[in-house]
């Protein structure tokens, strides 16, 4: 977390290869299923951004709230899910175009966020020891 680089590692040989220098606090990470592309929440820049892992480049990055750290990704991949800690918010970021679709206020300290792909919840925890469950579906987030 208070790094400022990305290495991409390859665990069968056990060396790693510096892809990129970050601001400070590279946070999170989230890689498509097929590995082609990945979202990393940078917290002191306020960004995630969307990096081609064949090139190693930035494609595209939003800002979805101040202190972006925990993310994940809907089943189908269409939408990012952020906490952002300094801000005690959630974001909804639609990954075609990298846009803000949503923000919805939540406890302070946001932390731990996971989406239930059978429910199609997205569950947010808090430090203070709140859980919330959004209905990705009915009652989207």
């Amino acid at each position: 977390m208070y790094a400022q680089s990305l290495f991409k590692i390859d665990i069968d040989a056990g060396t790693s290869e510096l892809v990129m220098n970050t601001t400070l606090r590279p946070r999170h990470l989230n890689v498509t299923e097929d590995g082609k592309t990945l979202y990393m929440t940078v917290s002191s820049a306020n960004t995630i951004y969307k990096i081609d892992t064949e090139t190693d480049e930035i494609v595209d990055e939003v800002s979805p709230g101040l202190e972006p750290r925990s993310v994940t990704l809907s089943p189908d991949e269409t939408a990012l899910y952020v906490v952002n800690y300094n801000e005690a918010t959630v974001s909804k970021i639609r990954t075609s175009d990298m846009t803000v679709i949503q923000k919805v206020n939540v406890d302070a300290d946001p932390i731990g966020i996971d989406y239930d792909p059978v429910t199609n919840t997205v569950w947010v925890a808090c430090y203070n020891g709140a859980i919330y469950v959004f209905d990705d579906q009915s009652t989207p987030l």
